[in-house]
């Protein structure tokens, strides 16, 4: 994880979320909505305390491995398990659900390196492996048929994808990341602000399965969803979003970060945050030649 380069658009809406943020006064923070580690570890550098949450069960690993962590690492004798005989046939997938969402062989692979995960001595080297298996999915899906000959074997990608993770942020700062329900996390948790990543928030209400829940649970895994049964009409998210703000009330400020695209809109936004406390800003960000959306952050 380094912040030299923000490749893609989430990274850049991450670098315009620090910026604002760095203009607040708080040493305690709250994210109800993760999604991307990012945030949480460049504040935990900042020695901030961090608390996040996610739905994903993947996302809150790579949460565990990368801002919860703080001094773990994978030794030489735990790569070595997890990639003993990683491509080689078992009687049968463990999951066979994997197939689904690769090859034979690469299924194998994926089958393989979970089992051995299961093997490793802590849930910290748990999850810093599984964070490197979702990076090497990404890079075998970022090929196509008519790329796929310039693909590497995996274990080789996953062995270059660990040589070049940065090293767990040693702080004595707090930091805790939770997997539970938006609004059971925010009931149970402190810190001077909370910030609210509505995209992210609106994006967990679509059902859809993901190939490294799945690879994490099991075949028969899915996502708990349940808050989000109300998510099938924009009135339906704006009362979810009210909900969690009545609850919010213990924070001394919020940041409530979008994008500005119609389904989401400041002025509707400013209006439901203004029933429960005074908007301070509105921080803006144009990110039209990219996406043709505005960013918008309302604090209150």
């Amino acid at each position: 994880m380094t912040f030299q380069k923000l490749a893609s658009f989430d990274e850049i809406f991450v670098g315009f979320e620090l910026s604002v943020l760095h203009r607040l006064d708080f040493q305690s923070i709250a994210i109800p909505i993760t999604v991307d580690p990012y945030i949480g570890v460049f504040l935990k550098r900042r020695g901030i305390s961090v608390s996040t949450n996610d739905l994903s069960q993947a996302d809150w690993h790579r949460a565990i491995a990368t801002v919860q962590n703080s001094n773990e690492i994978l030794e030489p004798s735990d790569i070595d398990l997890i990639l003993e005989d990683a491509y080689e046939p078992q009687t049968h997938l463990r999951n066979s659900a994997l197939e689904i969402y690769f090859s034979t062989i690469d299924a194998i692979w994926f089958d393989n390196v979970r089992r051995h995960l299961d093997s490793l001595k802590s849930n910290l080297k748990f999850a810093i492996a599984a964070d490197i298996v979702f990076r090497v999915g990404k890079y075998l899906q970022s090929f196509g048929t008519e790329n796929a000959h310039l693909r590497r074997p995996l274990s080789k990608v996953f062995l270059e994808l660990h040589s070049k993770m940065e090293p767990p942020i040693n702080s004595a700062i707090a930091a805790r990341s939770s997997c539970m329900q938006p609004q059971d996390f925010i009931a149970e948790s402190g810190g001077h602000i909370m910030l609210l990543r509505l995209n992210q928030l609106l994006a967990a209400g679509i059902n859809k399965q993901d190939w490294r829940d799945v690879w994490l649970r099991g075949s028969e895994s899915k996502a708990d969803k349940s808050s989000f049964e109300n998510f099938t009409s924009r009135s339906g998210f704006l009362q979810y979003l009210a909900d969690l703000l009545d609850r919010a009330s213990h924070f001394r400020t919020w940041a409530l970060s979008f994008c500005d695209n119609g389904l989401l809109n400041a002025e509707e936004l400013v209006e439901i945050v203004g029933k429960f406390r005074k908007v301070e800003a509105i921080y803006t960000k144009d990110f039209s030649e990219l996406t043709g959306q505005k960013a918008k952050i309302i604090v209150a």
